[in-house]
């Protein structure tokens, strides 16, 4: 049986070395990164390994794409210079991000960025970078003087009880304050109908995309009152000023630079030479619906005025209110005390109170904005491409606006979701599912409930979880004259992913081998070792989706002989139990003493006890190959005798004789003595006579049974000539001699010389075409070989043609595996 190491086992025979540099690799999620395991030693014949993941590869290179990140183990395990298997290391940290937008934080002020625990880790902890800062809250303050791109991490542990770091990178800007200037810094009014002070602010840097808010020390207020003049091209605003409660009034003038955020203030300063304007407040943008004036058909604002009251306080003079509409030049009548105007048209509202008594009016400029400013909309996923290793994700919407709605749709299905978090799965929808490669694209619609302005925005989700096209390889059985019993299974599996599209590179792994019984579970291996015929499976997983597919195969080896037996007194009774037969096969039994049979299932009753050693040869047609199997098999129910007589007879070779135990089956040990002086202590020897004479030859033995036995007999050898100096002696099985027709195996086929006698050409006719390779040897009496050929396998007639062979009788014998068949032939035709 071959023998199987496992690359584990390699590890604990090996001596582990930490040499490998650490190597440090940052992606987004949903990509992947490429580790290479360094072979810093230079080790011969390297294996690689990777952990976790459990990938075993002939290749330094691993692909991987983790969904946090992730501290990698790459092993090279080989053999040194000294000839010892060396395993060394490299430790690879995967940095997985998310990108957020960019933030600008003003100098001299703070904001907050937050960490978003996006996989949904339990127990989260957060923790800051630069800054090295760590809370369980997900909120950090930060102050930058130059931009700075700040990594967030999540710590926690997943739904496998596994703990992972996610990451999130943000990009924070820091904003100037815009250059600004107001003009005049100081001015006296008095007082009169359309009698105010103008005092104009000017941005010169930025100019544009600015944003004018004018504060006025209005008493009843707690907080200065904004209002929004927006200047032609937005670089000034001018704004009238009136003095309340005092000769001084001071009015301040903010200029927003609306891409930063960042902001400047500059005051100015008005006295009175004639009296105090009232005291009052405008409340804007106040209706029942809490719009402004937007995007929806609802938007409509209240203005009110409130709490105007005379100077000096407390007052109680009598005012008049009057709103002119944007954009209105000319005469204005006042009116009694309506406070409450209504309007749906935006722009630059001015609203006077004037004290009757006094002639002094109040003035504010109030913008009424038509905000139709849509909802920033941003969406994320851990990925946006579904696998068999992630089958469903969260598709999360956010906004920066407060105060939004959010609105869900597949485009595919009615069904609506009001959240901002989406959950999406992978689909078998469709009629060449799994090949679809889009699971379906996502609308998701948010709304600023202020101003029920909408954005949209379409996310297509991608999935790959076609399973690979597994395929096993099946090699290492060849037809010839020795069974196999064994073969190579090798992973061919293929990527089933549609063409056109990629999704990596990491192959396609054979993740799990089974078999019948007793053939072992081997997991992350290329090949697989059969050594039972059956039916087996093959797991294959394509690294790159996770995705697995399982094959079913059968195989089948060459046979194997085997068999069993019983005994009941002298007779035995023998199965065939050899695997993987076919119903052609044959059987051929040599029962160690001296008898055979062809039947698949004998029985056969033994004339001597003892132990006898019992062959089973079984040939196979479908692989051309032959296996056996011996047993030594003890027959206790006859008497075990020790036979130790012998005769020596000649052959049809000159000056050879053989010598042919009359009953050498259970006889384990033998001596001959060969009369002149010499010895052998093998049963089945040679020996050579250099004289002819009368010498006494003696055979000792002993047999299974322990019994023993001595004979001599006394022979006259002779040379036939002068020339034949050695006269040779061959010790030979009994059935060898039966009219030269030799062997246990002559039942597997018959065969026969035509004509016989002939002139030297003939035909070799069989019965049944030899099953091994068969080789035809001529010899003459003298045991020279005149002619050799090979025939074919398959046939079961060939034509033997010689040249020149004199007159005479020759010896035909048939060589076919482990059968030697000799057969006399006669030339004289």
């Amino acid at each position: 049986m071959k023998k199987i190491i496992k690359l584990t086992s390699l590890f604990f025979l090996s001596i582990m070395v930490f040499t490998g540099k650490a190597q440090t690799i940052t992606i987004t999620i949903g990509n992947s990164a490429v580790l290479t395991a360094v072979n810093s030693p230079s080790l011969s014949s390297p294996i690689y390994s990777i952990n976790p993941g459990g990938l075993t590869s002939a290749n330094a290179t691993f692909v991987v794409s983790p969904l946090a990140t992730t501290v990698y183990t790459m092993y090279v395990t080989g053999t040194n210079t000294n000839s010892a298997v060396q395993t060394t290391s490299t430790l690879a940290t995967v940095i997985v991000t998310t990108v957020t937008q960019p933030t600008v934080v003003c100098m001299g002020t703070s904001s907050v960025v937050t960490a978003m625990n996006y996989l949904g880790l339990s127990g989260p902890s957060y923790s800051l970078n630069p800054g090295g800062i760590s809370s369980s809250s997900a909120t950090f303050a930060i102050s930058p003087t130059i931009t700075t791109t700040y990594t967030l991490y999540v710590t926690g542990t997943n739904s496998n009880s596994a703990v992972v770091t996610t990451s999130i990178l943000t990009t924070v800007q820091p904003g100037s304050a815009p250059i600004t200037s107001v003009s005049p810094l100081s001015q006296t009014v008095g007082c009169g109908p359309g009698v105010t002070g103008i005092a104009s602010c000017t941005a010169i840097l930025p100019s544009t995309n600015v944003t004018h808010y004018w504060y006025s020390p209005v008493p009843s207020m707690s907080t200065p009152f904004p209002t929004v003049p927006l200047a032609s091209g937005g670089q000034i605003s001018t704004y009238p000023m009136s003095v309340f409660n005092g000769s001084v009034t001071t009015y301040t003038c903010v200029v927003v630079d609306n891409t930063t955020g960042c902001s400047s203030s500059k005051t100015v300063q008005i006295v009175s030479n004639s009296g105090f304007a009232p005291n009052f407040a405008v409340a804007s943008f106040s209706s029942a619906n809490q719009f402004t004036l937007g995007c929806g058909t609802r938007s409509v604002t209240d203005i009110n005025i409130v709490g105007a009251n005379t100077n000096p306080p407390p007052g109680g003079g009598v005012v008049t209110y009057t709103v002119l509409p944007p954009g209105y030049i000319g005469s204005y009548s006042t009116s009694p005390m309506v406070s409450t105007y209504t309007t749906n048209l935006p722009g630059t509202y001015t609203v006077i109170v004037k004290d009757v008594g006094n002639m002094c009016e109040s003035r504010l400029l109030l913008s009424v904005t038509q905000n139709t400013l849509t909802p920033s909309i941003f969406t994320s996923a851990s990925t946006r491409t579904l696998s068999c290793n992630i089958p469903s994700v969260s598709l999360q919407g956010s906004s920066s606006n407060p105060n939004v709605n959010y609105l869900w749709k597949r485009n595919q299905a009615p069904p609506l979701i009001t959240n901002s978090i989406l959950p999406v799965s992978t689909t078998t929808a469709g009629a060449s599912a799994p090949s679809a490669t889009v699971i379906d694209n996502y609308t998701l619609t948010v709304q600023d409930n202020n101003n029920t302005c909408i954005t949209t925005t379409i996310v297509t989700m991608y999935q790959n979880i076609r399973p690979p096209l597994a395929g096993v390889a099946l090699s290492g059985i060849t037809p010839g004259p020795v069974c196999q019993h064994s073969m190579n299974a090798t992973n061919n599996s293929t990527t089933g992913v549609l063409p056109g599209t990629f999704y990596g590179t990491a192959g396609i792994n054979s993740i799990l081998w089974q078999g019948p019984f007793p053939q072992p579970t081997v997991t992350l291996s290329s090949t697989y070792v059969i050594q039972t015929s059956g039916s087996y499976t093959t797991t294959m997983m394509d690294m790159n989706n996770g995705c697995t597919t399982t094959t079913v195969y059968i195989a089948t080896l060459a046979p194997r002989a085997a068999f069993v037996h019983t005994i009941t007194g002298a007779q035995a009774n023998f199965s065939n139990a050899s695997l993987d037969t076919h119903p052609n096969t044959t059987y051929f039994w040599d029962f160690g003493d001296g008898t055979f049979s062809t039947s698949e299932n004998p029985q056969h009753t033994y004339q001597n006890g003892g132990a006898h050693l019992v062959k089973l040869k079984i040939y196979d047609p479908v692989y051309w190959c032959s296996d056996s199997v011996i047993q030594s098999i003890n027959v206790s129910g006859v008497p075990c005798n020790a036979n130790s007589n012998f005769s020596m007879v000649p052959t049809t070779v000159p000056q050879v004789w053989n010598v042919v135990p009359a009953y050498p089956w259970n006889i384990v040990n033998a001596e001959w003595s060969w009369g002149d002086g010499s010895t052998s202590n093998t049963l089945y020897t040679a020996h050579q006579y250099s004289a002819a004479g009368m010498y006494s030859i003696c055979l000792s033995v002993t047999v299974s049974c322990v019994a023993s036995s001595s004979t001599c007999t006394t022979y006259s050898v002779y040379r036939g000539s002068q020339a034949a100096l050695v006269i040779a002696i061959n010790v030979v099985a009994p059935a060898l001699v039966s009219g030269l027709d030799a062997n246990k195996d002559k039942d597997q086929f018959n065969w026969n010389i035509a004509p016989n006698p002939n002139s030297g050409e003939f035909n070799l006719n069989f019965s049944g075409a030899p099953t091994e390779k068969t080789q035809v040897l001529i010899s003459d009496l003298t045991g020279r070989i005149v002619h050799e050929q090979w025939l074919e396998t398959s046939s079961v007639s060939t034509t033997v043609r010689t040249e020149n062979l004199p007159h005479g009788l020759y010896l035909v014998t048939i060589k076919s595996g482990d059968l030697k068949l000799t057969k006399r032939m006669v030339v004289g035709q």
